[in-house]
C-alpha cells in the first residue's frame, strides 16, 4: 500500500514537471509598408508561458522563394518574462548579421532594405541558460519558431514598351523594349530575360508563355533594348506571339513583366500605278524600302527620252535606273490615260540604296514639263 502511493506521487511529480516547462509562441508582424529590412524579422510578438523568467535569444532566416537562404542573424540575450512581449528591430537588438548571398547583401546596403521579390523568414528561439536551468523552464518541442512569407514589389514595376500588347505589326523582325523596374532598376547587377513563345490558335499568352517551348529565350540582359536576335528566323505572317520579361538581381528573381501578345500581319501591297501630278501637292503614298514603284504620267506629246530626279531634304540626285514594265497590257491601264498617248514605269528602290525618309520623284519629259510624286520609304 506504501510503495503505491509512494508510484503515485512519483508519477504526479513528474506530470507537474514535465508541465512546468515553459512554452514560447512567436507572431511574427509583417511590415505593412511594401519593403522589408533584415532587421524587420524581430517585429513581433512572444507569448511565454513559463513560472520564471528565462533568458533567451532569437534566430532569424531569411530565404527566397526556392529556398536559398539570403542572410541569417541572432539577436542579443533578452529576459522573457511570463506572458506577453512586443519586439521591433528598435527595441531587440541584432548581434550578428551574416549574407549567404551577396547580391541580397549589397542590394541592403545600399538601398536599406532586402530586394523585392517572393521572400520567407523565419525566427526560432534559443534557451541562453544552463542546460538544466533551460529543461525545466523551456520545452524546445513546445517553442518551434514561426515563418512568414512575404511578396516584395518594387515601387514602379517592370513594364513592357514594345511590341504593343494585342498590336498588330507588318515587320517580321521586330525589336524588342521594356521599362525598368525603380529603384531597382539603377543597380548595375540587375539582369532581364527575355521570352518569347509562338501562340497557338485560341490560345490565351499567359497559357502560350507556360506552356509552349519558346523559340527564343535569353537570359543575363543587361540592357532593357533587344534588337531582333540575328539567329533567330523571320516571324510568320499571320501568326500570333507572346512574351515577356523577368528580372533577377544575381539569382534572386524580382519581379516579371506582365504577358504580351502581337500579330505579324502582311503589308498591304502599295498601289500598283501611280498618276504622276503636273503640281506638287501634301499627299504622300509609303513604300517598303525593298518595293517597287509603278508610275504613269499623262502627256500631250509621244515623248522619246524622260529625266528623273530625286529629291531629299538635301539635294538632287539623278536616276538612270528606269526600267519600262512590259508585263501590264495596255487595256488595263485605259483608263488613266489619255488617248495621246501615256507611259507607264517602274523604279527599283531596293536598287537606289535609299533610307528610310521622305522623297520627292521629280519627272521631266521631252518637252520639259514637270511631273511629281511624294514617297514615304520605310524598312
Amino acid at each position: 500500500m506504501i510503495r503505491s502511493k509512494i508510484f503515485l506521487c512519483l508519477i504526479v511529480l513528474i506530470f507537474l514537471t514535465f508541465n512546468a516547462k515553459g512554452q514560447v509562441s512567436i507572431q511574427l508582424n509583417p511590415p505593412i509598408a511594401n519593403s522589408f529590412s533584415s532587421a524587420d524579422v524581430w517585429n513581433m510578438g512572444v507569448q511565454y508561458i513559463g513560472q520564471t523568467p528565462v533568458t533567451v535569444r532569437f534566430v532569424g532566416k531569411v530565404s527566397d522563394e526556392k529556398g536559398k537562404p539570403l542572410v541569417s542573424l541572432i539577436s542579443s540575450n533578452v529576459i522573457l518574462q511570463p506572458g506577453l512581449q512586443l519586439f521591433n528591430k528598435n527595441t531587440l537588438q541584432t548581434a550578428t548579421l551574416n549574407y549567404q548571398n551577396a547580391y541580397a547583401g549589397n542590394y541592403e546596403k545600399t538601398s536599406g532594405q532586402l530586394p523585392p521579390g517572393k521572400l520567407q523568414y523565419c525566427v526560432y528561439v534559443e534557451c541562453m541558460e544552463t542546460p538544466s536551468n533551460c529543461i525545466q523552464k523551456l520545452n524546445p518541442e513546445n517553442s518551434p519558431g514561426s515563418c512568414q512569407t512575404l511578396d516584395l514589389q518594387p515601387p514602379t514595376p517592370l513594364l513592357l514598351a514594345s511590341p504593343e500588347d494585342e498590336s498588330k505589326i507588318k515587320i517580321k523582325r521586330p525589336n524588342f523594349s521594356w521599362i525598368p523596374p525603380m529603384p531597382i532598376g539603377q543597380n548595375p547587377d540587375l539582369k532581364y530575360e527575355m521570352t518569347l513563345v509562338k501562340m497557338n490558335k485560341k490560345q490565351k499568352a499567359e497559357d502560350a508563355i507556360v506552356r509552349n517551348r519558346p523559340i527564343y529565350k535569353e537570359a543575363g540582359l543587361a540592357q532593357t533594348f533587344l534588337p531582333f536576335p540575328a539567329n533567330l528566323a523571320d516571324l510568320e505572317i499571320g501568326e500570333k506571339y507572346a512574351w515577356t520579361v523577368k528580372a533577377f538581381l544575381g539569382d534572386i528573381f524580382i519581379t516579371q513583366a506582365e504577358v504580351w501578345e502581337f500579330e505579324v500581319v502582311k503589308k498591304p501591297e502599295p498601289i500598283k500605278y501611280v498618276l504622276m501630278n503636273n503640281f506638287l501637292d501634301a499627299s504622300v503614298i509609303e513604300y517598303n524600302i525593298e518595293s517597287d514603284i509603278y508610275f504613269i504620267y499623262n502627256s500631250k506629246y509621244s515623248n522619246g527620252t524622260i529625266k528623273l530626279n530625286l529629291i531629299d531634304d538635301k539635294n538632287a540626285k539623278h536616276i538612270n535606273l528606269i526600267e519600262k514594265d512590259e508585263l501590264l497590257r495596255k487595256e488595263k491601264t485605259k483608263a488613266l490615260l489619255n488617248s495621246e498617248g501615256a507611259n507607264k514605269y517602274r523604279l527599283n528602290i531596293s536598287e537606289l540604296g535609299l533610307k528610310p525618309g521622305i522623297y520627292i520623284i521629280e519627272l521631266i519629259d521631252s518637252q520639259g514639263d514637270k511631273y511629281f510624286l511624294k514617297i514615304k520609304v520605310v524598312e
